[in-house]
């Protein structure tokens, strides 16, 4: 990174030696896009751009939402929700019998503190669980693994920690990329520059299996001074103890739970995946999507393929009917009371169901919501005023590029590739756009669609996205997230 990036970035994004600092290129006005846009001809080369931006020594985290903040006895460490109730942290992060855990905006109580009863000191069971006094609403839990690491292994460190030895910045959630470098019968090993350092203490290290970011790992020691390595617990080695003590209130990676929230998605029926709406018994549900259990007084009638949401009643992302409420286990969803086997829409208010084909538009200035449409208009305005033919909205594809968003915003990442690996044309494919060639623009943290629309416009891979003369139709996709603003802008021929 150079230090004129730097300067500019550090309002933003603050770049560090511990878990944080990414250099994003492109980091301007109030948000940040993504290093650079994707684009692949369908069947043919790359053109050469990458498909995300390249991690130094971490980045700011605006994701992982299970992840907040532990404070006890005036220990300030990291922890992870992985029960309705149930949180797990390092035991050296409990030195008293009761805690505080800030997560989503809330601040809950402990009904119990529990630390492993082989805590020594240093490696030596530094693992405890905290019991909350009541359920954290509109948060889903993260699975911890039921299987150990291996040498070699991509991993991803997340912590409130500081940024340095010297640094007095305690208090930012941060994430940094790195690999497994030793594994012991209950601990495992990193090094490098994206590392722990004080205040991460009982953070979660996660491991992307499948679909899932599950944890493998509670932040320990760091070896030396800051950034030069660390070691966590592994959660394996302990996950009996674990469900134990929290009375199987626990999500693990294999899906099962006791009651502790949703487990994993059901596997791929016939290869087909169901789509809003849609019954999810024996298929998984389409990106951005959870499957939702209806219930009839104790009994499930049905199972259904919702959008989440975040504020309780009225929300952006409900429409048609539908309003946002708390289901028994998949956090918030929407739903519409009324029509409980059909009344699912698109999350663009009063735009109803989309057309079934890839191929239908709509009108020149129409694009989704308000704020969608806004884009979609500023987008044609800029290429007329560089002698580009305006786009029409294709509004399965607008589907596909929120489905995109809310994905990104939902399981806590920011890049063209999806966490099962599916590129923007993979997602096309799936949601049954037709088309020859694809692009794709990314950008989160832009308030209006002013302010996207300039970002992506000041940097020269999003604005070649933007002006390219191949195009016809764009999609457009907005999702907020706790206040966050997910933007996915996606381009065909």
């Amino acid at each position: 990174m150079s230090r004129q990036t730097l300067k500019r970035a550090i309002h933003l994004l603050p770049v560090v030696v511990a878990l944080v600092g990414c250099d994003m290129v492109g980091v301007v006005g109030d948000g940040i896009v993504s290093d650079n846009p994707a684009v692949q001809n369908q069947g043919g080369p790359d053109n050469g751009a990458t498909l995300e931006p390249f991690i130094t020594d971490g980045q700011a985290d605006p994701g992982h939402p299970s992840v907040g903040e532990l404070n006890s006895g005036g220990a300030g460490c990291t922890a992870t929700l992985i029960g309705q109730r149930t949180v797990l942290t390092a035991a050296h992060c409990v030195p008293a019998n009761s805690a505080t855990f800030t997560l989503g905006g809330q601040t809950l109580h402990s009904a119990q503190v529990i630390a492993h009863p082989s805590y020594g000191g240093g490696n030596s069971g530094d693992v405890a669980v905290v019991i909350l006094q009541q359920p954290v609403q509109g948060v889903s839990p993260s699975p911890i693994a039921v299987g150990g690491p291996q040498v070699g292994q991509s991993i991803v460190l997340v912590g409130f920690g500081k940024t340095g030895e010297n640094a007095n910045d305690y208090g930012t959630k941060r994430m940094g990329a790195n690999t497994v470098s030793q594994v012991g019968p209950t601990t495992f090993s990193f090094q490098g520059a994206s590392n722990v350092c004080n205040g991460d203490s009982g953070g979660p290290t996660f491991v992307n299996v499948g679909t899932q970011q599950v944890v493998y790992g509670v932040h320990s020691t760091k070896s030396g001074f800051c950034g030069s390595g660390g070691t966590d617990m592994r959660v394996d080695a302990y996950k009996d103890w674990i469900r134990q003590v929290a009375n199987n209130d626990v999500v693990t990676a294999d899906g099962s739970s006791g009651g502790g929230g949703g487990g994993a998605a059901p596997p791929p029926s016939g290869g087909t995946v169901a789509q809003e709406g849609e019954g999810c018994w024996k298929r998984p549900c389409y990106q951005g999507l959870t499957c939702v259990a209806i219930y009839n007084g104790p009994a499930i009638i049905a199972k259904h393929c919702l959008e989440r949401c975040a504020t309780l009643g009225k929300d952006p992302n409900c429409d048609g009917g539908e309003t946002c409420v708390k289901s028994k286990d998949q956090g918030r969803v929407c739903f519409n009371p009324s029509n409980p086997n059909g009344g699912y829409t698109s999350n663009s208010p009063g735009a109803g169901n989309p057309p079934p084909s890839g191929n239908g538009t709509t009108p020149q200035g129409a694009c989704g919501d308000a704020q969608e449409s806004q884009v979609f208009t500023l987008l044609n305005q800029v290429r007329a005023q560089n002698g580009r033919g305006a786009l029409k909205c294709d509004p399965q594809a607008s589907k596909v590029a929120r489905g995109h968003s809310q994905d990104m915003c939902n399981r806590g990442y920011f890049s063209h590739t999806s966490l099962d690996g599916k590129a923007p044309w993979d997602r096309l494919k799936a949601g049954g756009v037709q088309f020859n060639s694809a692009g794709e623009n990314i950008a989160m943290g832009y308030s209006n669609p002013q302010a996207v629309h300039n970002g992506w416009m000041n940097s020269p891979g999003h604005r070649q996205n933007m002006l390219g003369s191949s195009w016809g139709r764009v999609g457009i996709g907005l999702v907020r997230c706790g206040g966050t603003p997910y933007w996915t802008e996606v381009f065909m021929n």
